[in-house]
């Protein structure tokens, strides 16, 4: 059986809600037990050399700031990537974790949420996107105004809009209930994800 690991990809906005994840992670489980946390990382515009070294501060600051520990060596290590990677390598990431976590504020669709369901894979995310497609646990969420430093288009992302604001909570108990589960030997729903092939939705836009 693969060892568990919740991961997330993030790419370039704290939309993606990364720090809500690393604190769930080192809150739910302790040093213990047999659970990891893959990160796929990258900022658009920004060097590795420069994103890195930033992003590993920012995680050294959670834990510093949750102060669960004598020592930094309790916590568990995050497994993160920065560089680019190929597809073949984003299967093999796929393959090789249980549960695929994405607490964003809102997705147009989010692809890596469905790539993990195609692959059987636990799938925990905010109610957007294509949670209804390929979710197994919703994380409970408050409707806020958005606040972001991230513009890629002027007109996108302002304060007129809304978006979802995750509860830290209701992560850390969607992430315990699929350990348990998967401890257990429980799988993920099953998902009619054939609904989703190019001839299914083909047919739809034909109508």
């Amino acid at each position: 059986a693969k060892t568990l690991f919740p991961y997330t990809t993030l790419f370039r906005s704290d939309r993606k809600n990364i720090d809500l994840i690393i604190k769930a992670f080192h809150l739910e489980f302790n040093y213990q037990e047999n659970v990891g946390l893959f990160i796929k990382t990258n900022r658009l515009g920004v060097h590795v050399s420069e994103h890195g070294p930033r992003f590993f501060s920012r995680i050294e600051k959670i834990k510093a700031d949750l102060n669960l520990y004598a020592g930094k060596d309790k916590y568990k290590g995050e497994c993160v990537t920065l560089d680019r990677i190929s597809d073949d390598e984003i299967l093999g990431i796929h393959k090789s974790c249980n549960c695929f976590i994405m607490p964003s504020s809102g997705e147009g669709w989010s692809i890596p949420m469905l790539d993990a369901a195609a692959f059987g894979n636990w799938v925990i995310s905010t109610d957007t996107g294509c949670a209804s497609y390929a979710t197994d646990l919703l994380i409970e969420s408050d409707i806020e105004r958005v606040c972001s430093s991230y513009h890629p288009v002027k007109d996108l992302f302002t304060g007129h809009e809304f978006w979802l604001k995750p509860k830290l909570n209701s992560l850390q108990s969607c992430m315990r209930e699929v350990y348990n589960r998967h401890l257990a030997g429980e799988k993920p729903r099953n998902k009619d994800l054939a609904a989703l092939s190019y001839k299914s939705v083909g047919e739809l836009i034909c109508q």
